[in-house]
């Protein structure tokens, strides 16, 4: 039997081999950096911009009284948010990106106005659960009088399971209590019909008829 032999022979690179590629390795690299540069780039433009702004202090006397606090500062919270929007929409459109849409919520209705003045869009976001909102809706419009129901056990509303006072937001049956709180709550409606889109929290299946 003959016996053969294997030779390994280790095989150096040759320096045109490793230069090649070293170069294939560094254009490879550079290649992907500017795809993270431009991918990174694509995604700030995308970004939505938060800007904060604030406004002097409106209270004037005892802080304690909390009517006043609130109404003092509703009026002076109005001026100041509009104006603001209006600046804030003003620098968006110096940097050569206007806006398109102001999403405000619903509590501060005013801000469609803003909107309108603006030329753009308004979506009127309601934070509060829909069944809420629909309850502050019926109190807005007058269908849900509480004096009508202070001698039932229960009573329901359109598109809603039946209730009994204690289930409603604790402002309307107390409205005598913090009139203001009632009034910036209800003054949600004022104008949402007008608004382009209407968003609500809600889950459909929850909530399907409200």
């Amino acid at each position: 039997m003959r016996r053969i032999r294997l030779k390994w022979r280790r095989q150096v690179p040759s320096r045109l081999a490793v230069a090649k590629l070293t170069a294939n390795l560094s254009a490879r690299a550079k290649l992907q950096q500017r795809r993270a540069t431009a991918s990174l780039s694509a995604r700030a433009k995308l970004q939505p911009r938060l800007a904060v702004a604030s406004g002097p202090p409106c209270v004037t006397r005892d802080p304690t009284d909390l009517t006043y606090v609130v109404k003092a500062h509703l009026g002076r919270f109005v001026d100041n948010v509009s104006q603001n929007l209006i600046n804030l929409a003003g620098k968006f459109v110096s940097a050569g990106d206007p806006p398109i849409a102001l999403v405000y919520d619903a509590i501060m209705p005013f801000c469609l106005d803003v909107a309108r003045k603006l030329g753009i869009k308004g979506a009127a976001f309601f934070t509060q659960p829909c069944a809420v909102s629909a309850l502050y809706y019926h109190y807005y419009e007058g269908n849900l009088k509480i004096g009508d129901h202070l001698g039932t056990t229960s009573f329901s509303m359109p598109a809603m399971p039946v209730m009994e006072i204690g289930d409603l937001p604790s402002l309307i049956p107390d409205r005598d209590l913090y009139p203001v709180f009632l009034s910036l709550m209800v003054n949600q409606f004022s104008n949402f019909q007008k608004a382009d889109w209407l968003l609500v929290n809600t889950f459909d299946k929850l909530e399907e008829e409200v």
